[in-house]
């Protein structure tokens, strides 16, 4: 057969999912029968290839035939749609949430430098890093600890952030799973 057709069946039937191996063989003959019966109609295989259009869409359409007449649900479906909705209405408070603690993080770690940096050379005495009632870091040692505690910040805020994009990546995949499987 040609290299063409085979490549379009190969590609059809990847695509047909949902629906069991050998109702997938049959589906797949059918179509692999029709474009058979064209070329020996003396036709080329681009123009039936053409015809049938894109294997993906045609394999969606006998998905979805194939799930009517069947009447099959997938509990998985259910579930991922169920799991979608949930995650997006957290979403809704779980994102702005940690942007925020976010950005108070880093501003918390810039404003203590900036306060120590103001402290170290004299233009304020704004106590940072108490250790005790009794002690507190001052000069060059409050610098240095407030740079410290600055990149803590900045990380704990950098690690919020890659937790956002990390959750929007899986409602991403949760979200193209569900549309794929329709």
């Amino acid at each position: 057969m040609n290299h063409e057709a085979e490549k379009y069946l190969k590609s059809f039937s990847e695509k047909l999912r949902g629906i069991s191996g050998e109702e997938r063989d049959s589906i797949v003959l059918e179509i692999k029968n029709h474009i058979y019966e064209s070329i020996n109609q003396q036709k080329s295989v681009d123009s039936v290839l053409n015809k049938l259009g894109n294997p993906e869409k045609l394999a969606k359409a006998y998905t979805v035939e194939y799930q009517l007449t069947n009447k099959t649900i997938k509990f998985s479906a259910i579930f991922d749609s169920l799991l979608f909705g949930l995650t997006g209405i957290t979403g809704i408070i779980l994102i702005p949430t940690l942007l925020i603690i976010s950005l108070e993080f880093t501003l918390l770690g810039l404003g203590i430098t900036g306060i120590a940096i103001a402290n170290a050379i004299g233009l304020t005495s704004i106590p940072l890093m108490v250790i005790n009632s009794n002690y507190q870091l001052t000069g060059i040692a409050q610098l240095i600890s407030s740079f410290f505690v600055t990149i803590l910040l900045i990380c704990l805020s950098a690690g919020f952030f890659k937790l956002i994009q990390k959750y929007c990546k899986y409602i991403s995949g949760k979200y193209h799973k569900i549309r794929v499987n329709k």
